[in-house]
């Protein structure tokens, strides 16, 4: 679970 917090914050870094 942690593991798609950080990819869903990783996304959203990428994107901003």
């Amino acid at each position: 679970m942690h593991n798609l917090l950080i990819s869903f914050t990783s996304n959203l870094t990428i994107l901003l």
